[in-house]
């Protein structure tokens, strides 16, 4: 019953199961104290809750489906979380790529970057592709929300075309690289430069997304046998 009531919340299953056990604890704690059965402290434990899995009267998102307060908040801390750690990434990766202007000829620079480049746009593909059994079940219990991260977990897989636009003019983009962190003259040249730190932003945050997904989704596969698959 409570398990249906939760489920009835939209909530992702996850967080679903942080808070059945929450009130499995809270109804025992009830019927041990006062004099009340199942239900009743069922009931006052959902009160107790009302609030946070209120669903959002204006919900304006991509994602159609009801979401309740609690859910907005968890998943915008976490959010907010992986964004810190891809900015830091991002930003790590891009003075990596400026020392490396002053340690290597831009002969040389020109193959480290085309190394640096394919490694960060792979590197979350392919451990997408390693771990593919786990991101599978994302499809096959579609009409549910695993976790809050499993919308992104793909971007890098998505946004491959774009990539390999980039990839196939990848030599004047070098020259355009090595030539502001050389000279300090940042002007169309820094364009580039942007979109390079962006480049390993988005790859940052979706390996970041799929590490959070296959954590939590270690917690969610006991709890998979009460749902019903889609595919």
């Amino acid at each position: 019953e409570i398990r249906e009531f939760l489920l009835s919340k939209n909530l992702p299953i996850d967080l679903l199961m942080e808070i059945q056990d929450h009130f499995e604890s809270q109804i025992q704690d009830h019927l041990r104290i006062t004099d009340i059965d199942f239900e009743q402290a069922f009931s006052k434990v959902k009160q107790t809750w009302f609030a946070e899995l209120r669903i959002l009267k204006y919900n304006i998102q991509f994602d159609l489906n009801d979401t309740t307060y609690l859910e907005k908040r968890i998943k915008k801390e976490k959010q907010t979380s992986v964004l810190k750690k891809s900015f830091v990434a991002a930003f790590g990766f891009t003075m990596l790529l400026g020392l490396a202007t002053y340690l290597l000829s831009p002969e040389y620079f020109h193959y480290f970057f085309i190394g640096f480049i394919l490694t960060a746009i792979l590197f979350p593909i392919i451990h997408y592709l390693f771990n593919l059994k786990l991101f599978k079940l994302i499809k096959k219990y579609d009409n549910y929300k695993l976790t809050w991260s499993q919308d992104y977990t793909k971007l890098s897989l998505v946004l491959a075309g774009a990539f390999s636009s980039f990839l196939y003019n990848i030599s004047a983009h070098t020259r355009s690289v090595y030539s502001p962190f050389e000279t300090f003259k940042f002007d169309l040249a820094l364009v580039n430069v942007v979109l390079i730190t962006f480049l390993f932003w988005l790859n940052a945050y979706c390996y970041y997304t799929q590490k959070d997904y296959l954590k939590q989704i270690s917690k969610v596969q006991s709890f998979l046998k009460y749902l019903k698959a889609s595919s």
